[in-house]
């Protein structure tokens, strides 16, 4: 007779929350094909706000610098959902500092920057986010998230003013 194993719900916790903040960019973002034209809209409408602007200015970048950039699309686990909000981090030249922003799409398919960002510093392997809307737990989350979203694929852009009526699907 065959014996089973029987599974601890801590093992089968912490498999589910490695599934879940594992960073999701749709294949159309990702293809090397494509080089980084998607990416690279997506900060030039970032980059056409004056917000955002300041926002990186605090952390030595300005228009017409390299930048490396970090995308995740989706919900982010711990937070309200929001499927196909985009979440871009801009990392200073040193990445030791970031900063996570946010867009929408709207309904005829164009960006819509998010008048919130998260001011990201790096301690140790970890972020720690602060300044954006919301409390320490908020901070908590974001923080876990800048964490598991630096591992994932960097993208190199350029720091241009762009149009945000952008097509980001093939």
């Amino acid at each position: 007779m065959g014996h089973k194993m029987k599974r601890s719900p801590v093992v089968f916790l912490i498999s589910f929350l490695l599934v879940s903040l594992t960073i999701r960019v749709p294949s159309s973002l990702a293809q090397p094909s494509n080089g980084s034209k998607p990416v690279q809209a997506i900060i030039g409408c970032l980059a056409a706000k004056g917000f955002v602007l300041r926002d990186l200015d605090q952390i030595g970048l300005k228009l017409g610098d390299p930048v490396w950039i970090r995308l995740y699309i989706g919900s982010i686990p711990g937070m309200m959902p929001t499927p196909d909000q985009y979440y871009v981090a801009v990392y200073s030249k040193d990445e030791t500092e970031a900063w996570l922003l946010m867009a929408d799409r709207d309904s005829s398919g164009s960006v819509v920057p998010i008048r919130n960002a998260y001011r990201l510093k790096k301690n140790g392997v970890h972020w720690v986010a602060d300044e954006g809307n919301g409390g320490l737990a908020t901070y908590k989350v974001m923080s876990r998230f800048a964490t598991r979203l630096f591992q994932s694929h960097r993208y190199r852009a350029k720091l241009v003013t762009g149009n945000c009526a952008i097509e980001t699907n093939p």
